[in-house]
């Protein structure tokens, strides 16, 4: 945690909100023993209040945030490599396209992981139905089935965005 803390709030259980001096909100779980740090201002925090409608009041220099908590914010910090192109959510997971390839971060989980779809950049991801996907990395467009298996797209296609047309759901260009 980067800073000092400037103020607390109690919320539901066992789990305390701790603000800083750098604009971090804490999400302590005393039972659990465990914490989450929020971004939330670029400065200083003054004051935390949460209120019966389950929202977290954050007073910082300039005015004061009003959050959903718990919150459905999720913060990952390990695992990704690149220059990040794109990101997609599909199904609660999360897919980052980057310089270095395609990575998936589960459900619920803190660290990302390299899929081994390509080892080239990873530039589209388009969800379809039943658990498939179309993949665009520098060379090749892939259909990539349900089970992970990767079928490529003619010989040399390649695309930097794959988009569905609004009058025709089949057409993808």
């Amino acid at each position: 945690m980067r800073g000092n803390l400037t103020a607390a709030a109690a919320l539901s259980g066992d789990t305390l909100a701790l603000a800083t001096n750098s604009g971090r909100i804490v999400d302590h779980d005393l039972s659990a023993e465990s914490s989450r740090v929020f971004p939330v201002a670029s400065g200083f925090l003054a004051g935390l209040t949460y209120t019966a409608d389950g929202e977290l009041l954050v007073v910082d220099d300039l005015g004061f945030t009003a959050l959903r908590w718990p919150t459905p914010w999720t913060r990952i910090t390990s695992g990704l490599a690149g220059n990040v192109y794109r990101i997609v959510s599909h199904d609660g997971a999360v897919f980052a396209l980057s310089s270095s390839g395609l990575f998936r971060a589960a459900p619920g989980a803190e660290r990302f992981e390299r899929l081994t779809w390509t080892a080239a950049e990873a530039w589209d991801l388009l969800p379809l139905e039943d658990g498939a996907f179309l993949f665009a990395d520098s060379y090749r467009l892939l259909f990539v089935d349900p089970e992970g298996r990767l079928e490529q797209i003619g010989e040399r296609t390649t695309g930097r965005r794959l988009m569905r047309s609004r009058f025709d759901a089949d057409r993808i260009y």
